[in-house]
């Protein structure tokens, strides 16, 4: 039979043979897994519409061996959580992809066994990448039919490397 997750059972066995029932064994008491503990150490970092996530794996996998982790992300600050879709796997790490630019993403991850999913750990935010900041100090020197621009690099870089500059041009 099927027993209850997170329960302890009391056992006892007797032998039978032809003559009936025999005498019943000492009792033995067994706790039927639970579900694992909290993972701990998330840590999330910063991506282009991605975000990479770590984390330790629980000091506890409730008797059970670890075979998968739920990875839960949240754009409003937790009120709300989506589940990340991922394939299974018991690597305690992975990188959540297709999520919004310039957004604040909270994280939360769940061990699971064969009782079900662990506790959720601490949650770990970080905000996606967004564009770039202004380049200051503009300034141009004249030439013939040709102008020569000079710049600063923006203070910030939006948290992903500046590739190329898109410089625009009025004679109105």
């Amino acid at each position: 039979p099927y027993l209850s997750h997170s329960t302890t059972y009391t056992f006892r066995v007797s032998a039978t043979n032809a003559a009936g029932t025999g005498t019943a064994s000492d009792a033995a008491s067994v706790a039927t897994a639970t579900t694992a503990g909290a993972p701990t150490g998330l840590a999330a970092t910063q991506g282009i519409g991605q975000v990479a996530l770590a984390w330790t794996a629980p000091a506890s996998d409730g008797g059970s061996a670890l075979t998968d982790y739920t990875v839960e992300y949240s754009s409003d600050s937790g009120t709300t959580w989506s589940t990340y879709a991922d394939d299974t796997s018991t690597t305690a790490s992975t990188l959540v992809p297709y999520l919004s630019h310039s957004t604040t993403y909270t994280f939360r991850v769940s061990a699971v066994n064969v009782a079900g999913t662990g506790t959720a750990s601490a949650t770990a935010s970080v905000a996606t990448a967004t564009t770039a900041g202004a380049p200051t100090g503009l300034t141009g020197t004249k030439g013939f039919a040709e102008v020569a621009l000079s710049w600063t690099a923006p203070s910030s870089n939006g948290g992903a490397a500046i590739t190329d500059y898109l410089v625009e041009y009025s004679s109105d």
